[in-house]
């Protein structure tokens, strides 16, 4: 609820407030709340000697305008209402003192009422509404592409979201079936796209098994990082765990695909840990929450030379993930617009 108090809409809501706290306050000065206010007293005031000035109405008319509705916004519903009702029980107490004290202090009961029911009734409509828009919004993003339990955290927790893009240290995990292009230039247009159904329907899961978000399909391609929007610590072990199953899962749907007549098929997976920007990219019309940065290259270029079967992984993710995995080194490679010569590593099996 927090992220509300940034929202631009806030000003409208904090502008009404004002414009009926002084709506209420001119009503009151014209003593049409008197007879109400005597009656709650119980007649310890009287209209003539106590109504305070309107000067003091002012301010506490215009506090209640406003704090019910900030209260809730700041802390959310239940602690909102809980606090306004407390208020407004310790303001209750306190104007009856006042108007038991030899000054006889009428201080406003109804006009205050009015403006913190209006406040709790407007800022509980709008609060739905937002959190409505912030439901739909996360399912636009992530309904496709994560665990079903990780969508219901995201809808409670929506704030955990990078609506405008900052650095993490992500687990990209790029991944590509080799073979399946050239082999499958003979079949029908309606059993490659069959074919690739299940073979995503199968390979998704697996990602989202590990707490993975996919990014994008291309082709026969895919495209997921770790660490985000959850933060995850452990997010280069999900990965490798991720790649390792993901080639298992492969072992099983090339079977399937042989008879199609498409043999020998394989995905290359590369992987890499390294500080990414991530959040939504793109037009009000079209967004996209992704990744960019030289981790997210590196990542691709280790996947674009790897063997089918085979994941080749960074130094950075070696590093991470020595003691937990077995590797065997590749030694140093070359990458088309990554500077220097990178060292690979081939994840074998878990230890």
């Amino acid at each position: 609820m927090f992220a509300m108090l940034t929202h631009p809409r806030i000003r409208m809501f904090l502008m009404i407030s004002a414009l009926l706290g002084v709506a209420l306050c001119i009503v009151h000065a014209d003593g049409v709340f008197t007879p109400f206010d005597l009656l709650i007293l119980s007649g310890q005031a009287t209209a003539s000697g106590g109504r305070v000035a309107l000067w003091l109405a002012l301010p506490i008319i215009l506090a209640w305008a406003l704090f019910p509705g900030l209260v809730i916004l700041r802390y959310g519903n239940e602690i909102g209402l809980f606090a306004s009702l407390g208020g407004g029980v310790a303001y209750l107490l306190v104007a009856l003192a006042a108007a038991r004290s030899g000054l006889m202090l009428q201080l406003p009961l109804i006009a205050p009422l009015i403006a913190a029911l209006a406040a709790i009734i407007r800022v509980m409509g709008w609060g739905a509404a937002f959190l409505e828009r912030e439901k739909e919004r996360v399912n636009k993003l992530f309904g496709y592409f994560l665990d079903n339990e990780v969508l219901k955290y995201l809808l409670q927790h929506p704030d955990l979201i990078n609506k405008t893009g900052n650095t993490k240290q992500l687990t990209i995990l790029f991944a590509d079936i080799r073979g399946f292009t050239a082999q499958s230039e003979t079949l029908p247009p309606d059993v490659i796209i069959m074919m690739l159904r299940e073979y995503f329907r199968q390979i998704i899961p697996v990602i989202r098994k590990h707490g993975g978000t996919v990014d994008k399909l291309m082709g026969d391609g895919i495209m997921a990082f770790f660490g985000d929007p959850i933060p995850q610590p452990d997010h280069a072990c999900r990965a490798a765990l991720t790649a390792l199953e993901m080639q298992a899962t492969m072992q099983r749907v090339a079977k399937d695909w042989e008879r199609h007549g498409i043999n020998d098929v394989g995905i290359g997976i590369g992987l890499n840990s390294d500080n990414v920007v991530v959040g939504n990219i793109g037009s009000d019309e079209f967004c996209d929450y992704t990744v960019l940065g030289r981790g997210v290259n590196l990542a691709s270029r280790l996947e674009s030379k790897c063997p089918a079967g085979q994941i080749h992984v960074s130094a950075a993710v070696y590093q991470a993930l020595s003691t937990q995995f077995v590797f065997e080194p590749l030694g140093e490679f070359a990458y088309k617009n990554i500077q220097g010569k990178v060292p690979v590593y081939r994840l074998i099996s878990k230890k």
